[in-house]
């Protein structure tokens, strides 16, 4: 098995011009499916089907503002509602969003 750590940084302002950085660091299962979350905001990040939970919501994303992508021989692919419900029933994985 075989990881890759990627870190996803984004600018958040807090008070008066002030910018803090935030950093979230996930480990990518290359045995496992690859997605990648883009928002309308230009934000993006990457992780497995376990993880998508947790990203959406550091993201601070909202229904209809966000784009997934499902890579499949290193091409990304829009996973529509359909395919993300199944996804996660096939996993046990309680979806915590809504697309």
């Amino acid at each position: 098995m075989v990881c890759r750590y990627i870190k996803v940084k984004e600018l958040v302002r807090t008070g008066t011009n002030n910018k803090k950085q935030i950093a979230m660091k996930t480990t990518l299962n290359n045995d496992e499916r690859v997605f990648q979350v883009v928002t309308s905001k230009g934000k993006q990040a990457f992780c497995n089907l376990t993880d998508l939970n947790k990203v959406i919501e550091s993201l601070e994303t909202h229904e209809g503002y966000f784009t997934i992508y499902h890579f499949w021989n290193n091409k990304p692919k829009k996973v529509n509602k359909k395919l993300l419900r199944d996804m996660f029933e096939a996993q046990n994985i309680k979806q915590e969003f809504y697309y």
